[in-house]
């Protein structure tokens, strides 16, 4: 993500392994690592990337694939499969009324 200006950027990053059980400390420590590094990164960026100017950068973790597999969880639940069920049915019989 970049900022307006252009100046600063945020790195979202998974881990690989990612579908290996990590918890919060090794992620922590991966993130800090990456933003100890960020200079580096910034250096190579520009060296490839012609700018006026390069911008900073700052890791974060992406937790996207997490709440998309919450969603998908969710969605997959058997209850949630029995409430939707018949708001379907009902809806393909009004179909076939018409």
């Amino acid at each position: 993500r970049m900022s307006p200006d252009l100046r600063n950027a945020t790195v979202f990053v998974v881990p690989l392994g990612a579908t290996v059980e990590r918890n919060a400390e090794s992620d922590a420590v991966i993130i800090k690592a990456l933003n100890r590094a960020a200079g580096f990164f910034r250096g190579l960026l520009a060296r490839e990337v012609k700018m006026q100017f390069s911008s900073s950068l700052r890791f974060r973790l992406d937790e996207s694939f997490e709440q998309a597999s919450r969603i998908e969880a969710a969605l997959h639940d058997p209850a949630v499969a029995r409430d939707l069920g018949p708001a379907q049915d009902a809806d393909s019989q009004d179909k076939d009324d018409d």
